[in-house]
C-alpha cells in the first residue's frame, strides 16, 4: 500500500531497458492500493502523468492528478478500481482505457482538452455517480468497449 504523497514536476524515463510513460508508473503487477496521493505538473517529455499496464488488483483511492500535460491516467490491459479520484485540466484525456476493467466511482474528470474518460480497445469500465464536466468530450466509448454509466452527471461538455 502506498498512501500520503505528492508527486511534483516528474516525468517518464527508462530503467534497464523497459519504458516508463509515466511520471508514477505501476507496471505489471498485483495487489496495489494507492490513496491519498496527489500528482502534479509533470513534464511534457512523456504521454501520461500516471500510467498502469499489465496490473490486476489496484485500487486507487482518493486520488488527485491536475494538470498532465496529456493524458492524466492512463489505464493498459489491467483491472483497476478507482474511487473518489480528481482528474481535472489533463492536455488530452483525464482517464484512457486501453483493453482493461475498471470501476469508477465518486470520481470528477473536468476540464479535459479531448475527454472526460476515453474507454478504447476492447475495455469495459463502469462508470458509478462521477461528475464529468467542462470537456471537449465527456465519455467515448470506443473499438468494440462498453462503458456502462449508472448516476452522476455530465455538465458542460462540448460532445
Amino acid at each position: 500500500m502506498l498512501r500520503h504523497f505528492e508527486v511534483r514536476g516528474g516525468s517518464g524515463g527508462r530503467v534497464d531497458d523497459i519504458s516508463y510513460t509515466g511520471m508514477f508508473s505501476i507496471q505489471d503487477t498485483a495487489d496495489v492500493t494507492v490513496e491519498y496521493a496527489a500528482l502534479s505538473e509533470a513534464s511534457s517529455d512523456f504521454d501520461d502523468m500516471m500510467h498502469i499496464i499489465y496490473s490486476e488488483g489496484i485500487v486507487l483511492r482518493k486520488l488527485t492528478l491536475i494538470g498532465a500535460p496529456f493524458d492524466g491516467l492512463d489505464i493498459d490491459f489491467s483491472q483497476v478500481r478507482i474511487d473518489d479520484a480528481v482528474f481535472d485540466k489533463s492536455g488530452n484525456d483525464g482517464l484512457d482505457f486501453m483493453d482493461s476493467r475498471a470501476v469508477v466511482k465518486n470520481s470528477r474528470m473536468t476540464s479535459s482538452g479531448d475527454k472526460g474518460a476515453s474507454v478504447g480497445e476492447g475495455s469495459n469500465v463502469l462508470l458509478i455517480n462521477n461528475w464529468i464536466a467542462g470537456n471537449t468530450i465527456g465519455i467515448e466509448s470506443k473499438d468494440g468497449s462498453v462503458a456502462m454509466v449508472l448516476g452522476g452527471e455530465l455538465d458542460g461538455n462540448l460532445k
